[in-house]
């Protein structure tokens, strides 16, 4: 888990201040994130991030502005599998922004300066 309190949240979040995510925004975090840090955030959209065990992640920099996830309501008759009918709506993904980290190591992630780096190999 990213984190359960507030303490845990704030060893992850090291500058709240630089984390903005937007009305709508869809923050998915997956995988093994015991070792993510989120230094500095923008999120206009979508952002999926999937971290494997063994992986260190610092999202330095990260600017993920795209047209993102929307719920959309089921016309009146529409065909649909049970467990979307009973909600009455479905998602559509218009885009999204994905980072995946699928091996151990040490990576850091910096939009602003334009790279995305991979270091100390396990």
């Amino acid at each position: 888990s990213f984190g359960l309190t507030l303490v845990e949240w704030r060893a992850k979040l090291l500058s709240p201040e630089k984390v903005s995510i937007g009305a709508g925004s869809t923050l998915l975090l997956k995988g093994d994130l015991t070792g993510l840090v989120v230094e500095s955030l923008t999120l206009e959209g979508a952002l999926v991030v999937s971290v494997c065990a063994g992986a260190t992640v610092t999202l330095k920099s990260v600017h993920a502005i795209n047209e993102g996830w929307h719920l959309v309501e089921l016309k009146e008759g529409e065909e649909a599998p049970e467990h979307l009918a009973i909600r009455g709506y479905k998602l559509h993904k218009r885009g999204q922004r994905e980072l995946v980290f699928d091996k151990p190591g040490e990576y850091v992630v910096d939009d602003d300066n334009g790279w995305y780096q991979r270091c100390n190999l396990l």
